[in-house]
């Protein structure tokens, strides 16, 4: 019995590296395509691509809360005008004790257009923002129909990335995270500030 019982255990431990590593290989290729795939910066400039190291533990369960009706307001962006979006609904999750949530947007501008029906768009700020993280906050954009259906959700902020106003470019109008989705707590996932901005916006 003592055997059966070892073997299980070893069988378990196996299991968990083996998935660990599963989520690790496709977070990296999740990686590679977006630096491949990227619209902005292409060719010698992505060798100035910054990321935190992929930490399964960023992909975290949370809780939905669905909004209905909600009005449209204005949030600003880096180029001083603004831009309408509604709250979708929020994501509720714990990070280091501590309780945080966040807004799920769906923008105006892009709501009737057939590519972006299930749009969903996720920025923010956190404690690494404008230290090791870009000034005006990180984005994750999300699919609506994931929070329709009935299963444990997870959010992965590996896959969080920059505004393109990030790279220095000055040639984009970008969302600037409003306040009520900032979160008390460091947020150690995703992309870092650009190594080598061409400006300062």
């Amino acid at each position: 019995m003592i055997k059966v019982y070892l073997m299980l255990f070893s069988f378990l431990q196996i299991s968990l590296v083996q998935a660990q590593d599963d989520y690790t290989q496709t977070a990296k290729n999740y990686r590679s395509a977006y630096i491949k795939n990227h619209e902005v910066v292409t060719g010698a400039d992505t060798a100035n691509f910054n990321f935190f190291p992929i930490a399964e533990k960023w992909n975290i369960p949370v809780s939905f809360t669905k909004i209905d009706d909600a009005p449209w307001f204005a949030i600003a962006t880096s180029k001083g005008v603004t831009k309408n979006f509604r709250k979708y609904g929020s994501i509720r999750f714990e990070i280091n004790d501590t309780i945080c949530t966040l807004y799920l947007y769906q923008s105006e501008q892009l709501i009737n257009k057939p590519e972006f029906v299930n749009y969903l768009f996720l920025p923010f700020m956190d404690k690494t923002t404008g230290i090791s993280t870009y000034e005006t906050g990180r984005y994750l954009e999300l699919d609506k129909s994931y929070f329709d259906q009935n299963h444990i959700l997870y959010i992965d902020f590996n896959k969080t990335f920059n505004p393109y106003c990030a790279y220095g470019l000055g040639a984009y109008n970008c969302p600037i995270a409003p306040q009520e989705n900032k979160v008390p707590v460091a947020i150690t996932a995703g992309e870092k500030k650009f190594k080598t901005p061409k400006q300062k916006l």
